[in-house]
């Protein structure tokens, strides 16, 4: 996420209008990466819901069968999961 935030991942290119949903709160000692990040996301135009601005936080991971039934609700043209990666 933090390579998509500064347009520098090799696969996935963010455009003014897409949504990230980061459905996890930020781990203890990285809150200052998580909010940069954020902030370069918002910089870019994309629509962010994250823990402070809504119910999104989850516990634990979703199924397969949870992910591929919340894509068809909100019908993304791309959706993949993400996991988190402390180092930088």
């Amino acid at each position: 996420m933090v390579r998509m935030s500064i347009g520098e991942h090799r696969q996935i290119t963010l455009r003014e209008g897409d949504t990230v949903i980061l459905s996890a709160m930020p781990i203890p000692g990285n809150e200052q990466l998580f909010n940069r990040t954020v902030d370069n996301l918002f910089r870019q135009g994309v629509d962010v819901l994250y823990h402070e601005l809504g119910d999104v936080h989850v516990s634990g991971h979703g199924g397969r069968g949870t992910t591929g039934t919340c894509s068809n609700w909100s019908g993304p043209s791309t959706s993949f999961r993400s996991t988190a990666n402390t180092a930088t």
